[in-house]
C-alpha cells in the first residue's frame, strides 16, 4: 500500500518495509478557532446532542487525514461499506435514521459511478503500447514508461472527479445533513452545527479518498492481468517521480473546503452563511419595496408635482438603500451574529504559521450582502418607474386619471392622514361590493319570478333606459339598509380621523397633524351621502347591463346549439308548410342516447314536397357534403360534430397540461416543455390521436345513426319552385360517411394544434418579435423584450432574415467539417479517434472544434447585424425614435447571446444528420481477413479495461453504432412507458384513497415517509415492463456486432465481429443495472412531482364562490369593452393604414395599450382587491372530504389561474374587435415588396412557402407575422 504527501511533494515519498508503504507528512498548516459557549447567534435546537468537546487541531487532522493523493487502500476499503456512517455515529454516542443512511449511501454510490465514468479514460494512459514505434529495451524500462503514463493520466483525471464532487454531490449532501435528525436513546434530536460540520467533513473526505481507491483498483487489476511480465507491483507514482520527475500537483485544501471570503471555509459553512445572507437580504428587500411603494403613494396622493417628486426619489434611491442597509446591520447586530457563528466554524489555514483574520472575513461577508442587495433592489426601483409610467399615461388619456383619494381631497378641501385616507376608501369599497352582490341577486330573482311592477308591466330582458324608472326604486330599497350602515360606520370612523396641514412628500413626514373638527366631519358625511347616491345609480345600471348581457348570450348559445324541427301534415298526408318549431335540442344531453336526437327524423314521411323558399343555404350544404342534405339534418350533424369537438379539445387541454406539469418524456427522448408546435407536432399528434380514440369512436356511432335517417332535397324534379325530400340511399350514406370522416380527421388535427397552443400560451402573449409578456396583474409590470427595447416590426424581420442566412452558412460549414473529420479518422488531443458515436458521447470533444470553425461566420453576422441595429428605430407607445448608442450595444449583445445559445442545439442536429446520412456498411472480420490476406499478431501485454473484475475486458468493446442506437431507442421507449405507468399508478392510488396493508391511507406525504410502502407496489406494477425491456434488449444483442476496426485505417468500411455469449451476458446485465438505477431515481422523482403539482384550481371552489368570480369578470369586461373600442377607433383614425407595416404596428400598439389600461383598471377600480378578498375567505374540499380554508400559497395559485383567464379573455376581446382589420388588403404594395426582395426564382419560392427555416423557438412571432403578410398578398 502506498501514500503520497497531500501537497504532492515528491521528495517526501519514502519506501517502507515489505508493504512498500509511503507515509503522509503530518505538518499540514491547519488552524482552529475555539468554540465559545455564549453564542449570540444560536444555530441549534434546545434539545441537542452535545457530547463532543470543542474541535481541536488533532480533531481536524483526523477528519481530513488522507485527503489528496493518498493511496492507503486498507483505510479506504473500510469506508466502502454501506454501514460506515452508522459506525461513525455509534463511535460518537448516537445513531442515524434509516432514511438518512439510505440517502447518504445513495449519494456515495452516485459519486462512485461518476468517478468510474471519468476514470474510464485511464485506459488511454496505455495507448502508447499500440504504437508500432514503441521499442522498449527491457521490462523495467517498459514498466517505468507505464508508471509515468499512468501517473500523468491520474493527475489529469483526479481534479475532474473533485470538481464533480464539489459541483454535483456536495450540495445535496449538505441539504441531507441539514434536514437530518440523530437518535439518542429513543429520542430524535437535532444535531448542533459543529456536529453537522464534523459529519460533513468526515463524509466528504471519505468520498475524496475513494477517488484514489478507485484509481489503485485500476492499477492492481492491470498488474494482475500482466503478472507474467510485471512481477514488481511497486508504487506507480513513486516510480514516475524517481525516473521522470513527474510529481503530484499541489493541493491547497481538501475537497470539503472552498476559498470564500478570503479564507478556506467548508462548503457547509458557506451554505449556512449564504442562508443567513439571503434571509437578511430578502427581508430587507421586502421592506424596501414596501417603503418605496408607500412613499410613491404618498407622493401621488399629496404632492403638487408628483412626477418631479418621483424623479427626485429615483435620484436618491441608492442613498436610501445604503442608509437602510447600514441601519439594519447595526440594529440587527449582524456582525455579532456572524462573529458568533464563525467561532463554530472550522477554517483551513492556507499560510503555515499564519493566523485567521476573522474581522476581514466578516467585512467581506457584509460587502457580499451589500452587493446582493444592490442587485435585488432593482425590484424596488421598478416600483418608482411603474408609478411614473402610470401617471404619464393618466395625463395622456381622457378617462378618469386620478386616484379617488386625490379627487376626495380636492372636493373636501382638506388632507386626511394617509392611514385614515386608506381606511376611508376601504370602507367605501366594502359596502360597494356588498351592494353589488345584493342587487345582482335581487335582479336575478325578479327575472326568474317574472316580477310585476306597480304599473302592471312584467320585468323583461330590455335595456336599462327602458326599465330604469321601474327598476331603480326597487334596487334602491334593497340597499337602503347598507346605505345606513355605511353612513354609521363612516361617522364612527371620522370621529377619530386626523387632518394634516404641512407635509414633506419625499420623506413621508407630516407636521402639524390635528384632529378633524365636527364641521369638517359634517361636510365630509354630506359629500359622502351624495357620492353614494351617484355610485348606486351607476352600480344598478352596471349590474343590470351585465345581467341582461349574460342572459342574451345564454339565449344565443341555446339557439345555436339546438336544432328545431316542424312537420305539419294536412289531411292528405302532404306537407302544407314548414316552420321552425321550438323543440329544444338542449334536452339532448351528453348522457342521453343518440337516438333521442334523431327522434324527429322518424316522424317524417318517406317522400314529401315542399317549397324551395323554405330551405336555404343549398349551395353551402352541397359544397360541404356533395349532396343537398336537408338543412335541419345539416344542423344536427354540425351540432354533434361541435359537441364532440368541444369534448376533444377539453380532453386534450387537460392531457397536455398534465404532460407539461409532469415534464413528460416523449418517445424521442425529448423532455416536454413549451416548445413551438413545429418541434413536437409529430409525437404529440400520435399521443393525442391515441388518447381521443374512444371519443372519436363514440362520435362515429352517433353520426352513423343520424346519417342513416338523413334526408336529401331534390330541387327541380317536378317544378323549379318546389323540391322533393326523400330518405338517403345506402350509396349516398356511404359517401356521406366518407366525407364526415375526412372532415373529422381535418378538424382533429386543428383541435390538437389549437389545444397545444392554448396550453403553452395560457400565461403568455406574444406582443411582437422578441417580446413575450406575462400577465402583469400579479407580478406588477410586463418585462421588456428579449432585445431590451422594442424595435419596429420591419427591423425585427430584418434581424430574423439575417440570422437565418448565417444559420444556413453555419450548417453547411459544420456539415463539411464533420464529414471531413470522419473520413480522415480525426485524432483528438487525448489520443482518441473520432467515430460514429452519439452526440452525448462526443460533444465534449467536438464542441470546441465546431465553435472555432464557426467563429468567423459569427463575426461576419455580428458586423451585419450591427448595421441593421444602427438604422433601427425604437417604438415607444405610438411613436418611434432613433436608437441610442447604449441601446444599440444592448440590443446587439442580446442578439448575439441568442445566437451563441442556439449553437449547441445546432451542433447536435448537424452531427446527427452527418452520421445518419454518411454511415458505412460493416464488414465481418472473417470476410475482411480472407479478402485482404492479413495475419493478426497478438500483443503480449493486455490493455487496461474499464473495471476491476474478471469480465472487465468486455467493457472495452465498442458496439456497432446501429446496435448501440437500437438499444438506446429501446431504453427510451420503455423508460417513457415505465414513467407513465408509475405516474398513472400514483394518481390512481391518490384518487381512490388507497389503503395499505397496515390500514393507513395514502396521502401527500414526503417520499422518505411513504417510500417503504410504495416501493413494493411500484415494483409489482413495472416488473412486466422491465422483463419485456430485458427481452427486447437481449433480442438486439443476439444480432449485435462489435466494432473492432482500427481508427488509423484509411478504409471507410467498419470491421465487425459477432458478440460472444459471455460478452452478450455481461452487456445485458450492465444495461439492466443502469435501467434499475434509473427506475430507482424515477420512482421518487415522479412522486415528488405529483405531490408538488397537486395544487388546487378554481374548479375546486364552491359553486357560490365561482359564481362570484364570474360576476367580477363580467363586470370587468363590461367596462373594458368601451376602453378597447376607444383605443381601436383612436388608432384607426389617427394612423395611416395604407401600408402593411402600419397594419402590424397598429395591432401591436392596440395590444400594448389595452394591456396597460386593463391592468390599471383591474387594480385601481377594486377588482383585484375583490378577488383577493373573495379568495381569502374561500373554502375547498380536502382529502378527507371536509371543507377547509385555502392557504396563502393556494390563494396565490388560484389568483394566478384567474388572472390567466382574464388575460386570455382580454386578448380574445381585442382580436374580435380588430378582426375587421384582417379584411384590409395591400395587393400592390405586397407584390412590389415580393418582387423587389425576390430577385430569383428560389427566393420567390421561399416567400411563397412562408418560412423556410426555423431557428429553434425564439422567432415564433416573426415567423407567424411574416407568413401572414406573404399569404395575404
Amino acid at each position: 500500500m502506498y501514500s503520497i504527501d497531500a501537497h504532492g511533494n515528491g521528495n517526501l515519498v519514502v519506501q517502507c518495509n515489505n508493504d512498500n508503504f509511503v507515509e503522509v507528512c503530518d505538518n499540514s498548516p491547519l488552524s482552529q478557532v475555539e468554540v465559545s459557549d455564549n453564542n449570540a447567534f444560536d444555530l441549534s435546537v434546545s434539545n441537542t446532542i452535545d457530547i463532543l468537546s470543542p474541535l481541536s487541531y488533532k480533531l481536524l487532522q483526523d477528519l481530513c487525514a488522507g485527503y489528496g493523493y493518498s493511496v492507503d487502500i486498507e483505510t479506504i476499503s473500510e469506508t466502502c461499506e454501506d454501514n460506515f456512517l452508522q459506525k461513525y455515529a455509534v463511535e460518537h454516542g448516537y445513531r442515524f435514521t434509516e432514511n438518512f443512511l439510505s440517502e447518504m449511501n445513495n449519494h456515495k454510490n452516485n459519486f462512485v459511478d461518476s468517478v468510474d465514468f471519468i476514470l474510464a479514460y485511464l485506459c488511454y494512459s496505455f495507448s502508447f503500447l499500440k504504437e508500432p514505434k514503441n521499442n522498449c529495451k527491457n521490462i523495467t524500462e517498459l514498466m517505468n514508461k507505464i508508471c509515468c503514463s499512468f501517473s500523468k493520466c491520474v493527475y489529469c483525471l483526479r481534479p475532474k472527479c473533485v470538481d464533480n464532487l464539489r459541483s454535483d454531490i456536495i450540495p445535496i449532501i449538505i441539504k441531507s445533513i441539514f434536514d437530518s435528525n440523530a437518535i439518542d436513546s429513543s429520542y430524535a434530536l437535532k444535531m448542533t452545527y459543529s456536529e453537522m460540520e464534523r459529519l460533513f467533513l468526515h463524509f466528504v473526505t471519505t468520498l475524496e479518498k475513494l477517488i484514489m481507491g478507485r484509481v489503485m483498483k485500476y492499477w492492481r487489476y492491470f498488474c494482475n492481468e500482466n503478472n507474467g511480465l510485471f512481477v514488481n507491483h511497486s508504487n506507480p507514482f513513486d516510480c514516475a517521480y524517481r525516473f521522470y520527475r513527474v510529481a503530484a500537483p499541489d493541493i491547497d485544501c481538501p475537497a470539503a473546503f472552498t476559498n470564500k471570503f478570503g479564507e478556506c471555509i467548508s462548503f457547509m459553512a458557506v451554505a449556512k452563511i449564504d442562508e443567513m445572507v439571503n434571509d437578511f437580504v430578502d427581508r430587507l428587500d421586502c421592506e424596501l419595496k414596501k417603503n418605496i411603494f408607500s412613499k410613491c403613494c404618498f407622493i401621488c396622493n399629496y404632492g403638487n408635482d408628483a412626477i418631479s417628486n418621483l424623479d427626485k426619489l429615483r435620484e436618491k434611491f441608492m442613498d436610501l438603500v445604503e442608509e437602510e442597509f447600514n441601519k439594519r446591520i447595526i440594529v440587527e447586530g449582524v456582525k455579532d451574529s456572524f462573529s458568533s457563528f464563525l467561532k463554530n466554524v472550522l477554517i483551513w489555514n492556507k499560510d503555515e504559521g499564519g493566523g485567521i483574520n476573522k474581522v476581514l472575513v466578516i467585512d467581506k461577508i457584509i460587502e457580499n450582502m451589500r452587493y446582493i442587495l444592490t442587485n435585488k433592489a432593482n425590484n424596488a426601483y421598478r416600483v418608482i418607474n411603474s408609478f411614473k409610467k402610470r401617471l404619464t399615461l393618466f395625463k395622456r388619456r381622457s378617462l378618469v386619471s386620478v386616484k379617488y383619494s386625490r379627487a376626495v381631497e380636492d372636493l373636501w378641501e382638506l388632507k386626511l392622514h394617509p392611514e385614515d385616507s386608506r381606511r376611508f376608501l376601504s370602507i367605501k369599497r366594502k359596502f360597494s361590493n356588498k351592494s353589488r352582490k345584493i342587487v345582482n341577486n335581487k335582479f336575478c330573482e325578479m327575472l326568474n319570478e317574472k316580477y310585476r311592477f306597480l304599473d302592471g308591466t312584467i320585468v323583461d330582458v330590455v335595456d336599462w333606459d327602458k326599465i330604469s324608472k321601474n327598476l331603480f326604486p326597487v334596487a334602491q330599497e334593497t340597499v337602503r339598509h347598507l346605505v345606513d350602515d355605511e353612513h354609521a360606520e363612516l361617522s364612527k370612523f371620522l370621529s377619530n380621523a386626523r387632518v394634516i396641514e404641512n407635509i414633506n412628500v419625499l420623506d413621508e413626514s407630516s407636521i402639524g397633524t390635528r384632529k378633524i373638527s365636527p364641521e369638517e366631519i359634517d361636510r365630509l358625511l354630506k359629500v359622502s351621502v351624495n357620492s353614494i347616491h351617484g355610485r348606486n345609480r351607476y352600480l344598478f345600471s352596471s349590474v343590470w347591463r351585465n345581467l341582461i348581457k349574460s342572459q342574451k348570450s345564454d339565449k344565443r348559445s341555446e339557439m345555436v346549439n339546438n336544432i328545431f324541427f316542424s312537420n305539419e301534415l294536412g289531411g292528405t298526408g302532404k306537407v302544407v308548410s314548414s316552420a321552425v318549431n321550438p323543440v329544444l335540442m338542449s334536452s339532448v344531453g351528453d348522457s342521453d342516447p343518440p337516438c333521442i336526437a334523431t327522434s324527429v327524423q322518424n316522424e317524417l314521411p318517406e317522400v314529401v314536397s315542399i317549397s324551395v323558399d323554405l330551405l336555404g343555404k343549398e349551395d353551402k350544404i352541397i359544397n360541404r357534403w356533395g349532396l343537398n342534405i336537408h338543412p335541419d339534418d345539416d344542423k344536427l350533424i354540425s351540432f354533434i360534430r361541435r359537441k364532440f369537438s368541444n369534448h376533444i379539445i377539453d380532453h386534450l387541454t387537460r392531457l397536455f397540461s398534465s404532460m407539461l406539469k409532469n415534464r413528460a418524456v416523449l418517445p424521442s427522448g425529448i423532455v416536454l416543455c413549451d416548445y413551438s408546435w413545429t418541434i413536437v407536432s409529430r409525437e404529440l399528434s400520435e399521443i393525442a390521436i391515441e388518447s381521443v380514440e374512444s371519443i372519436v369512436k363514440k362520435q362515429y356511432v352517433e353520426l352513423d345513426r343520424v346519417l342513416s335517417k338523413a334526408r336529401i332535397v331534390d330541387v327541380g324534379v317536378n317544378s323549379d319552385s318546389s323540391c322533393t325530400i326523400r330518405r338517403v340511399t345506402n350509396v349516398e350514406k356511404a359517401e356521406l360517411v366518407k366525407c364526415v370522416k375526412n372532415l373529422i380527421s381535418k378538424r382533429l388535427s386543428v383541435s390538437i394544434r389549437t389545444s397545444w397552443l392554448c396550453v403553452v400560451n395560457k400565461s403568455s402573449t406574444d406582443v411582437g418579435y422578441g417580446y413575450k409578456e406575462k400577465p402583469n396583474y400579479i407580478l406588477g409590470s410586463a418585462r421588456e423584450g428579449s432585445w431590451g427595447v422594442k424595435l419596429r416590426y420591419s427591423d425585427n424581420i430584418s434581424i430574423l432574415k439575417t440570422r437565418r442566412r448565417f444559420s444556413s452558412k453555419i450548417k453547411c460549414v459544420l456539415r463539411d467539417k464533420f464529414i471531413s473529420m470522419l473520413e480522415k479518422s480525426h485524432k483528438f488531443d487525448d489520443g482518441t479517434f473520432i467515430g460514429p458515436f452519439t452526440w452525448a458521447r462526443i460533444s465534449r470533444k467536438l464542441t470546441p472544434i465546431a465553435k472555432e470553425e464557426v467563429s468567423p461566420i459569427l463575426e461576419d453576422q455580428k458586423e451585419e447585424l450591427e448595421k441593421i441595429v444602427s438604422r433601427s428605430r425604437v417604438v415607444v407607445d405610438l411613436v418611434d425614435r432613433e436608437i441610442t448608442q447604449e441601446e444599440k450595444h444592448i440590443v446587439l449583445r442580446n442578439i448575439m447571446n441568442l445566437a451563441h445559445n442556439s449553437l449547441k442545439a445546432s451542433f447536435r442536429k448537424i452531427w446527427d444528420y452527418v452520421i445518419s446520412s454518411s454511415r458505412s456498411n460493416s464488414i465481418d472480420i472473417k470476410d475482411y481477413l480472407s479478402t485482404n490476406n492479413c495475419d493478426v499478431d497478438c500483443n503480449d501485454v493486455d490493455i487496461l479495461r474499464a473495471e476491476g473484475d474478471e469480465k472487465n475486458h468486455i467493457s472495452q468493446l465498442k458496439l456497432y453504432y446501429k446496435d448501440d442506437v437500437s438499444i438506446l431507442n429501446v431504453r427510451k421507449k420503455f423508460s417513457s412507458e415505465i414513467y407513465r405507468r408509475i405516474s398513472n399508478k400514483y394518481n390512481r392510488m391518490i384518487e381512490e384513497r388507497y389503503v395499505f396493508s397496515d390500514n393507513t391511507t395514502i396521502g401527500m406525504y414526503p417520499w422518505r415517509d411513504i417510500s417503504k410502502k410504495l416501493l413494493p407496489i411500484v415494483k409489482k406494477e413495472i416488473n412486466p415492463i422491465v422483463e419485456k425491456e430485458r427481452e427486447k434488449i437481449n433480442e438486439i444483442l443476439l444480432k449485435s456486432r462489435v466494432d473492432i476496426s482500427s481508427p488509423n485505417r484509411s478504409s471507410k468500411a467498419i470491421i465487425t465481429r459477432e458478440l460472444t455469449s459471455e460478452e452478450r451476458g455481461y452487456i445485458l446485465e450492465k444495461v439492466m443495472k443502469s435501467v434499475y438505477r434509473k427506475i430507482t431515481d424515477s420512482v421518487s422523482q415522479i412522486w415528488n412531482k405529483i405531490i408538488k403539482s397537486s395544487s388546487v384550481g378554481l374548479m375546486c371552489l364552491k359553486e357560490m364562490e365561482r359564481s362570484e368570480l364570474d360576476n367580477i369578470k363580467l363586470e370587468f369586461f363590461g367596462i373594458l369593452g368601451s376602453i378597447v373600442n376607444e383605443v381601436v377607433d383612436f388608432l384607426l383614425s389617427d394612423t395611416n393604414t395604407s401600408s402593411l407595416s402600419s397594419f402590424d404596428d397598429i395591432t401591436a400598439n392596440i395590444y400594448h395599450i389595452v394591456s396597460e389600461r386593463s391592468h390599471s383598471l383591474f387594480c385601481e377600480c377594486g377588482f383585484l382587491s375583490r378577488v383577493e378578498s373573495l379568495l381569502s375567505d374561500a373554502k375547498i374540499v380536502d382529502a378527507s372530504g371536509k371543507y377547509r380554508f385555502v392557504t396563502d400559497e393556494e390563494k396565490k395559485l388560484l389568483l394566478k389561474e384567474f388572472m390567466a383567464i382574464i388575460g386570455t379573455d382580454r386578448d380574445f376581446l381585442i382580436r374580435k374587435r380588430i378582426s375587421k382589420l384582417d379584411s384590409l388588403s395591400f395587393p400592390a404594395e405586397l407584390d412590389l415588396k415580393v418582387n423587389s426582395e425576390s430577385p430569383n426564382k428560389h427566393e420567390s419560392n421561399v416567400y411563397s412557402d412562408g418560412i423556410y427555416l426555423l431557428i429553434e423557438n425564439e422567432h415564433r412571432y416573426a415567423k407567424m407575422a411574416s407568413f401572414k403578410n406573404v399569404t395575404n398578398g
